[in-house]
């Protein structure tokens, strides 16, 4: 096996979580491959929650990672139902496999290694 195939750090699951830590280790200068199951991130594209406005500048997320946009929320629970609405947009609905595609990009922009439709099945040392 060449050089280019050893790695410091093995990532499992390019999800946003797993994206975000071999972003964070690839800048401090690991050498980092980052494993994908799926062949294309729209192979599993969901999402699951709304999230403020705040968080696009947080993370300095593209607005092409975005579903959609929401100025009304409402919260429904066995005994209580309260909405919330604004004339301004509040926050944004994620488009998963677009948000899973750019922070894999940024991951090699870092020096990382994404290989997709790859799983995780043992390790040797």
């Amino acid at each position: 096996m060449n050089s280019e195939n050893h790695f410091n750090i093995v990532v499992i699951g390019a999800g946003p979580a797993g994206c975000q830590c071999a972003i964070s280790l690839a800048k401090l200068g690991y050498k980092i491959l980052l494993v994908e199951q799926h062949e294309i991130f729209q192979k599993n594209d969901f999402s699951s929650a709304a999230t403020p406005l705040e968080t696009l500048d947080k993370f300095d997320l593209p607005e092409t990672v975005v579903g959609s946009y929401w100025q009304k929320i409402s919260i429904v629970t066995t005994n209580v139902h309260q909405t919330w609405a604004s004339p301004k947009i509040l926050g944004a609905v994620l488009n998963f496999a677009k948000l899973r595609a750019f922070l894999a990009g940024e991951v090699e922009t870092y020096g990382g290694r994404v290989w997709m439709g790859c799983r995780y099945t043992r390790h040797f040392q």
